[in-house]
């Protein structure tokens, strides 16, 4: 994939609409001391998905033109991509307002930072990839360790795709593990207070046989002591009649 066009407005020191067009072959670009061009190179580090405080900002409102030579500031920065690849055309713009809010379109339609990054892996062109290289950072990316120097392996040979869906998937797998941990930790407990409860229903029901056996034995003794009081009754009657006669 390469560039065809860049297009700034607004950002850092580019207060007017810039329309820079790549055509085959090889470009420089040339001019004196602050004449903006390390702004263009962040103007494509930013339109990928750089923060401003990867871009020598301390906020994302130090990206913005705030005046200069007579022109007033403006109240947006936007910096638009035209991408080329074997198959097709894809457009990015991305786009800072004064209040902070950050509009990103891929294609047109509005995504996040993260979809960016997908879209251009493996071209290059991603935030952490190799093709744009600011001021400062060459003697870096030599002195880069194993880590860095493979993540530019794999972004030029195509399989960073593959790696990132490998650690999503592992940081899924990981997260996963814990959670099945912590539902067998809680199936667990659950079997124990099922065995806890079951035991004193256990209980609760021996009490209740034990609480209707009682009731019917009391019920015996009081009907025994019943009849046998109806007996001395009729015993004390009987005498009584024979006292009478």
């Amino acid at each position: 994939m390469r560039i065809e066009r860049l297009t700034l407005q607004g950002f850092k020191s580019f207060g007017e609409r810039t329309v820079l067009d790549f055509t085959p072959g090889i470009f420089g670009i040339v001019g004196p001391n602050g004449s903006g061009k390390s702004n263009l190179v962040e103007a494509l580090r930013w339109a990928v998905g750089a923060r401003a405080r990867e871009l020598r900002g301390e906020e994302a409102l130090s990206l913005l033109f705030h005046g200069a030579d007579g022109k007033a500031p403006l109240g947006f920065a936007e910096v638009g991509l035209e991408l080329s690849s074997s198959s097709g055309r894809l457009s990015l713009t991305r786009r800072l307002d004064r209040d902070g809010d950050t509009e990103v379109r891929l294609g047109g339609a509005r995504v996040s930072l993260r979809q960016v990054e997908a879209a251009l892996t493996g071209t290059g062109l991603s935030r952490s990839g190799y093709a744009i290289v600011g001021q400062g950072e060459v003697g870096q990316i030599l002195q880069a360790g194993p880590e860095v120097l493979l993540s530019y392996l794999e972004e030029a040979a195509g399989l960073r795709a593959v790696t990132q869906a490998s650690r999503t998937a592992q940081e899924r797998l990981a997260v996963a593990s814990v959670e099945f941990g912590l539902r067998l930790s809680e199936v667990s407990e659950r079997k124990t207070m099922l065995s806890d409860k079951a035991q004193q229903a256990e209980a609760a029901r021996g009490a209740a046989a034990m609480a209707a056996r009682a009731l019917v034995l009391r019920r015996s003794v009081l009907s025994a002591r019943v009849r046998e009081a109806g007996a001395e009754a009729q015993t004390a009657r009987a005498k009584a009649g024979e006292l009478e006669a």
